[in-house]
């Protein structure tokens, strides 16, 4: 009989060959979904994939990790003034071959992207970075000095042109999933102007004591996790912590978001984004660009006239 070491060396490749790279939880649930592991033989299951990478049967990035900023020290590949300077005429010249305006430049409503789980943030980009949907990862709750001097300034400018931000929430089924927007809600509505508009089942899934803010230029949906997916899509669920101090406020159970099955998850996120998408506003952006291009590529040639630049 094969060994579990055995079984997920042989299982994970080709959780690898179905849906790309994962983050290494949601490699363990596809392990646990095939009936291989139980949930304490995650990090054991995340040993394993360490050592199929090290033995070079999985690439290295067939594992997403948490999106790290590494800013190494800037060398400088030459030390020819003329070759550097040629470079920045290269570029200068062929900008409007690169000129183009932000995707969401006429869109009405501009999606945005919060979550608590950090580990999914490259598999998230996956499909935002095609569409141009920023992500903001909240690392647990809401830390209010990065909200308030990055995150809610952006989301104010675009809302000063007019727009509606749509803020559209990924997290866990669990008490502390459901408290990480509400009081992400309650931080921007001390600081905007009215309310944001939600559901309310997005908040208080066992409530209907609260109220909709109509007409806001804000408005928030949780996209997943919520208690009829866990239902629908037959996931485990875990019990609560009963050590949490706010145990039972929304849900009785808990279930992670990486339970989800990858493509249905990814599916999701693609459809919320597309569905917000309207096709006439951006033809009126694809016009606009080239007739901007025009005067731009008119004018650079204009400067750039008597530049020799070497091949």
């Amino acid at each position: 009989m094969l060994s579990l070491a055995s079984k997920l060396r042989k299982f994970l490749p080709t959780v690898y060959e179905r849906y790309g790279a994962l983050n290494a939880r949601q490699y363990a649930y596809r392990a646990e979904a095939a009936g291989l592991i139980t949930k304490k033989y995650f990090k054991y299951t995340n040993s394993i994939l360490t050592k199929l990478r090290e033995q070079k049967i999985l690439p290295w990035n067939a594992v997403l990790d948490s999106s790290r900023e590494f800013n190494p020290y800037s060398v400088v590949l030459s030390e020819d003034s003329e070759e550097y300077v040629n470079s920045l005429m290269k570029s200068f010249k062929n900008f409007p071959n690169r000129f183009d305006l932000p995707r969401w430049q006429y869109q009405s409503i501009v999606p945005v992207i919060f979550t608590e789980k950090e580990g999914l943030i490259q598999y998230f980009e996956m499909v935002t970075d095609q569409r141009a949907v920023s992500i903001y990862a909240q690392k647990g709750q809401v830390g209010k000095s990065h909200l308030h001097e990055v995150v809610f300034p952006w989301m104010m400018k675009w809302a000063g042109k007019g727009k509606t931000i749509r803020m559209v929430y990924l997290g866990d089924c669990d008490d502390e999933g459901f408290q990480i927007p509400v009081t992400l809600l309650q931080t921007i509505t001390k600081w905007a102007d009215g309310s944001p508009q939600f559901d309310i089942h997005d908040l208080y899934p066992r409530s209907l004591s609260k109220v909709y803010h109509e007409g806001s230029i804000l408005t928030f949906e949780r996209l997943a996790l919520t208690p009829e997916q866990v239902e629908n899509l037959a996931l485990r669920k875990d019990p609560i912590n009963p050590k949490s101090t706010i145990a039972r406020k929304f849900v009785s159970f808990k279930c992670e978001l990486e339970a989800i099955e990858p493509n249905i998850l990814r599916s999701m996120i693609e459809a919320t984004i597309d569905k917000t998408w309207d096709k006439e506003s951006e033809k009126r952006r694809q016009l606009k660009v080239q007739e901007m291009k025009k005067p731009i590529t008119d004018k650079i040639e204009d400067l750039s006239r008597d530049w020799v630049i070497k091949s």
